[in-house]
């Protein structure tokens, strides 16, 4: 399949402001695709084939400066291609692309980068300006197809008369796998081993009275600080997938005890210090010769049979048959014993606790109150940085002063809701000045936007009404305490939900001023 037909859709895609007809022209054009490129079309359009190369390798590639936009890059992409008419360039299919991102990523050490460079500029010359524009997107991620993964998906479903589309995804994170499973009329709504599921997550709560007052007799287990993972075992083959569904099997080395023959178990991978005790989250990801433990709290599917729809008391019990690397927990509805486990979890170093419905399922990629996090005080939360500013005196050299934003439902963007600097290291300041460039798409003065793509961890004192930020929100003395790499952009906190903890700050203070 060529190029330039799939530029083409997604061309007309991104001109209707219509949600009806993008989804109608998606599920036409997947429609009639064969298995080869529905896959990679899926890939392409899904993100599955972005790669670690900036916008500066691709600015060096067409000889730009850095800065420029993509729509200067394709023009001069276009003259450069213009000089060369006097070579002649077979069209460009969409499987070349798909083996072009794949080599540049499989590019490492000294010289990649010129080889990179070299490799992309080739390929620029065989394109037109709105193909080269498409590849570029492609490259670094910023796609910009009009075109959400929610749409997507659902034009999947409408090309392949699958309205259970939005279940299977939980089960299958490949959009391109779960494409091809619809196409052949084998999707699935049941787990598989080695295809990661996306997680059940959890609302926040702010004391164990109020999860026993919604809960009644709960489970409460320890909230640890570590990497959430998803074990997948058959036999002796076993993989570990992150709460962003990546393979991270080579990344941590911990000793499991999983007693089957198969199963998929989610567990946390927590550090431990010399004294035993656990270790800060950004100690935990960045000493590679830390002492690392898993601990697992959930089984999902078992010896071929998925427990999906099994209540939690008896996933834990069969948990509990098949190792004894355990989250510690209780079950009670005596509120004075549940908060004396969390002020034990508390002086063990942990976060606070979860509470678990007895009943409940695995909802696998919804976030509901089956499940509920509670932590001690203000709850830190996951922003995104959109922007930084250099810093002054010694952090000069560094883009140090981070403008943190969090994910408005309503408008669909991220919004500013404050700034710091603190929290970071020398090193890890001179380590987010290189991402954050790399990811820039705006300068302005002092000021460098980025794409929404770098997770921080922040707390903060307070959070105040401001006429300063389109929020309507301030996080008053905020610092980042841990730089997530281990999630993603959507799973960014709301402003939704930091208006519901601004108004609670309310039930903790004093009414007499």
């Amino acid at each position: 399949m060529l190029l330039e037909e799939l530029v083409k859709v997604l061309n007309r895609v991104r001109e209707t402001s219509s949600r009806e007809k993008k989804v109608a022209i998606m599920a036409d054009f997947l429609r009639n695709l064969d298995d080869n490129d529905l896959k990679n079309v899926v890939k392409l359009i899904s993100g599955i084939g972005r790669i670690n190369v900036s916008w500066g390798t691709i600015a060096r590639a067409v000889g730009l400066s850095q800065g420029e936009d993509i729509g200067e890059m394709v023009r001069r992409s276009l003259l450069e291609k213009r000089k060369q008419h006097s070579l002649v360039e077979e069209a460009v299919t969409v499987e070349e692309l798909i083996d072009l991102l794949s080599y540049l990523e499989s590019l490492k050490g000294k010289g990649s980068s010129e080889k990179r460079v070299a490799l992309i500029r080739s390929f620029f010359r065989r394109l037109s300006p709105e193909e080269a524009g498409f590849v570029a997107r492609c490259i670094t991620g910023e796609m910009r197809a009009g075109l959400s993964k929610g749409l997507l998906i659902e034009a999947i479903g409408r090309a392949f008369g699958r309205g259970d589309i939005s279940k299977a995804h939980t089960v299958i994170g490949d959009l391109s796998e779960l494409a091809l499973m619809a196409k052949k009329g084998k999707l699935q709504v049941s787990p598989k081993l080695f295809s990661p599921i996306s997680p059940m997550l959890a609302e926040s709560c702010y004391s164990v009275k109020e999860a026993l007052e919604e809960m009644g007799i709960a489970a409460f287990e320890y909230k640890l600080d570590g990497v959430r993972v998803q074990v997948h075992k058959e036999g002796d083959r076993i993989k570990m997938f992150s709460r962003r569904l990546s393979d991270i099997t080579d990344r941590f080395r911990v000793e499991l005890d999983l007693k089957c023959e198969s199963c998929i178990a989610e567990g946390e991978i927590i550090g431990l210090g010399l004294d035993g005790r656990p270790v800060p989250f950004q100690i935990l990801m960045r000493k590679a010769d830390i002492r690392r433990e898993i601990l697992f709290f959930d089984l999902v599917y078992l010896n071929g049979k998925t427990l999906l729809d099994t209540p939690y008391q008896e996933r834990r019990k069969m948990l509990e048959e098949i190792s004894d690397k355990l989250v510690p927990r209780i079950v009670t509805d005596d509120q004075k014993r549940a908060e004396e486990f969390l002020k034990e979890a508390m002086e063990m170093g942990h976060e606070g606790l979860m509470a678990k419905k007895l009943n409940s399922p695995y909802q696998a990629g919804v976030r509901g109150r089956y499940w509920l996090k509670i932590k001690p005080g203000l709850e830190k939360l996951d922003l995104v940085i959109v922007g930084a500013d250099w810093g002054y005196g010694r952090r000069s050299r560094w883009l140090s002063d981070y403008y943190l934003a969090a994910y408005d439902e309503e408008r669909g963007t991220f919004e500013v809701v404050g700034k710091t600097f603190k929290g970071l290291t020398d090193e890890e300041f001179e380590k987010m000045t290189g991402k954050l460039l790399s990811l820039a798409v705006k300068e302005d003065g002092k000021t460098v936007w980025v794409k929404p793509e770098v997770v921080v961890e922040v707390a903060y004192d307070e959070i105040q009404r401001s006429p300063k930020y389109r929020s309507g929100f301030a996080l008053r003395f905020a610092r980042i305490t841990a730089i997530r790499e281990d999630k993603s952009p959507g799973d960014a906190d709301t402003i939704s939900k930091i208006k519901r903890i601004y108004e609670s700050q309310f039930s903790r203070k004093s009414a007499k001023w």
